[in-house]
This record gives structure tokens, C-alpha cells and sequence, in this order.
């Protein structure tokens, strides 16, 4: 990826500590949240696996009993896996994403009606 595409990406990143989870989320582009949000029936499940895109102080022990207390850096693979059985966190997720657009929304139609 393009360091500038990075850059784009990552500002619209922002932190959210769900559940007991210090989630990195992205706000979905215009594009994303047509295709995802304009459904009659948001899945949910998928919204948090394609706009969970980093966390904070997470450890092996989060995701097996066994696990080492070592920091793990983010995995989307292993949290696709271990979101599937966390549904208490699926709804707030999406209403995280959801209104992180709206909001970016909001903004952006007053920069509009400021020039």
C-alpha cells in the first residue's frame, strides 16, 4: 500500500473501549457504508470483523485459557475467529462504526456550508 493510501486509512481510524476491549475501529468511506448500511439487515458479525482494525493490551489469555499475559500485536485473522463468539460485542461495534460516520458526516456538510 502507498504511503499516502496508509495515511488516508489511518485517518479514520479512532479508539473505542467496548466490553472491556480498547478496540481501534474505522469509520467506513462513503463507498463502504452504502454497500454495508443501506441493507434491511446490517450483519453485524461482519461489520466487526471488517471495521475492527487494531487493539490495546490484549493477550493471549483473552483468547485461551492457556495463553501467555504477553501483549499481542493485532491479528484480523484471530479476531475474525474470536469475534464469532463474542456477540455482546457486535452490536456496539457497528453502532461505533455507524456513528463515526455520521458524525464525520456532520462535519463534513458544515465545512460545506462554512465555503
Amino acid at each position: 500500500m502507498s504511503l499516502l493510501a496508509d495515511k488516508i486509512k489511518r485517518a479514520r481510524e479512532f479508539r473505542k473501549e467496548i466490553e472491556g476491549w480498547k478496540l481501534i475501529l474505522r469509520r467506513p468511506t462513503d463507498y463502504e457504508r452504502d454497500k454495508a448500511f443501506r441493507k434491511d439487515d446490517i450483519d453485524a458479525l461482519d461489520i466487526a470483523k471488517m471495521f475492527v482494525v487494531g487493539w490495546e493490551d490484549v493477550t493471549e489469555a483473552k483468547f485461551i485459557v492457556s495463553g501467555s499475559s504477553d501483549n499481542l500485536p493485532f491479528d484480523p485473522e484471530a479476531w475474525a475467529e474470536l469475534v464469532q463468539d463474542l456477540p455482546e460485542l457486535w452490536s456496539p461495534i457497528t453502532k461505533a462504526v455507524i456513528d463515526s460516520w455520521v458524525e464525520y458526516n456532520e462535519r463534513r456538510e458544515g465545512r460545506r456550508k462554512n465555503s
